[in-house]
């Protein structure tokens, strides 16, 4: 039986909003599969690099689709996986986090194979390639081999000065060219950092009644 889990995608995760840099063809990839095309897309790469951007802005446009973050699922039994296999498009994130875990191993391999029995489509995600996850099962191993695999490259500074203006113009949030340069190379250039600054901004700029000019950036964010 499925275990229904609340899995809400993130309001941001669109193609719309997407910056591609260097893994253009990974999206389009993504994209072309959504059209029911390429059986399986490995997608792997450090945190940061927009995997779980890409997977749940294919689940938004897909007919019939399903996003897995095993981050969430894990702390629940293996069972919660079975009955996932009836939709079309199923893309399953964080596949690191089962790795060494056999019950969880066999329960993921159980899956995949229910979905390709079924003729659906997966879309998948890690932070290295299935060999070098860790996993003990050579099975499920190789299975993940099998399709197509993008490694996903962090944004260069260009890429992410734009990523993180759509993102500030996405919360009503007019954040000016030097007071994005700043934030990059003043601050950690990881995306999750750059996120949590915006947060400090915005609640400091409401708090303060003030735009978000570069001195007041400055002044805001410090050395934080």
């Amino acid at each position: 039986m499925q275990l229904v889990l609340d899995v809400a995608l993130a309001d941001h995760a669109t193609f719309d909003d997407l910056v591609p840099g260097n893994n253009a063809i990974a999206v389009e990839a993504v994209r072309r599969q959504t059209e029911n095309r390429d059986p399986l897309i490995y997608l792997f790469g450090p945190d940061g690099v927009g995997k779980s951007h890409l997977l749940q802005a294919a689940c938004r446009i897909a007919d019939d689709a399903a996003y897995l973050p095993l981050a969430d699922f894990v702390a629940f039994p293996p069972e919660v996986l079975q009955g996932w296999s009836r939709h079309r498009l199923l893309a399953v994130d964080d596949i690191e986090r089962i790795a060494g875990n056999p019950d969880w191993e066999q329960a993921l391999f159980a899956l995949f194979n229910a979905v390709t029995d079924a003729d659906g489509l997966l879309l998948m995600a890690a932070q290295a390639r299935p060999a070098e996850l860790g996993l003990k099962l050579p099975d499920l191993v190789s299975r993940l081999s099998w399709g197509a695999s993008y490694a996903l490259a962090p944004l260069d500074d260009g890429s992410l000065e734009l990523a993180l203006t759509l993102r500030a113009r996405q919360r009503g949030m007019t954040l000016p060219a030097d007071a994005v340069r700043f934030m990059i190379t003043r601050h950690a250039r990881d995306w999750a950092t750059l996120v949590g600054l915006l947060d400090q901004l915005d609640r400091a700029s409401l708090e303060a009644r003030k735009s978000l000019s570069l001195s007041f950036v400055r002044k805001v964010l410090g050395n934080s």
